[in-house]
């Protein structure tokens, strides 16, 4: 992998970008486990060759995701919040796949509050636009100034799975959720992984007498 890596830096043709960042991030933190060495991929971004030639400001919001999705694999949450203050610091806009990964983490490790505050700091995206400002551009050429500011509002994915760990059971019946036209999808979306999760546990002998059910499981 480092030797691929190396080779991507060492060809100009192709610019190194958020997504290869992420990779090697991904490959330490998630996959290997080792954290320190995550964020030592992390820190080593911004003053990379590469970065200081890449028109777009490094790290960007993809290694950002990347990184948060190391503590959220890891269960270590502790470590994610410093990481949100320089993401806004730097003046990157917070995508709606770093606040699913918030919320995943926190309700993981029995913060649900702090889940449902992120949910509720999202905004519904505007009428036939499908969750604007949530996707890094990836080509050279797009403007460079015409990404979002941290500051821009950060909106909701149509069909965001993690909904619904931060929404308890008894709130499924609010009117204030039904009338989203997100809620309806999601739901079924995360009813449907659920679904396949067990069955495949299931498969595995891993159920015998009873469902396990929490209140976090819908």
């Amino acid at each position: 992998m480092e030797n691929v890596f190396m080779s991507l830096c060492n060809d100009s043709h192709v610019p190194v970008s958020g997504s290869h960042w992420s990779s090697l991030i991904n490959a330490y933190g998630c996959i290997g486990g080792d954290i320190e060495r995550a964020i030592a991929v992390f820190e080593s971004v911004a003053n990379h060759p590469s970065s200081l030639r890449n028109p777009r400001s490094m790290p960007d919001a993809v290694v950002y995701e990347a990184l948060i999705n190391v503590f959220v694999t890891q269960h270590r949450m502790d470590l994610a919040e410093p990481y949100i203050q320089r993401l806004q610091a730097d003046g990157i806009h917070m995508t709606a796949y770093i606040a699913n990964l918030l919320i995943k983490g926190h309700a993981a490790t029995g913060g649900i509050e702090q889940a449902r505050a992120v949910f509720e700091s999202l905004h519904d995206p505007p009428d036939g636009i499908a969750a604007p400002n949530n996707h890094v551009p990836h080509g050279a050429a797009e403007v460079v100034a015409s990404q979002p500011s941290a500051s821009a509002p950060v909106y909701r994915e149509v069909c965001g799975v993690q909904l619904h760990f931060a929404v308890p059971r008894s709130d499924y019946s609010s009117s204030h959720l039904l009338g989203k036209p997100w809620f309806a999808p999601s739901l079924a979306l995360a009813m449907l992984a659920e679904s396949m999760v067990f069955f495949s546990a299931w498969k595995q002998g891993a159920f015998q007498a009873e469902w396990h059910l929490g209140e976090a499981d819908l």
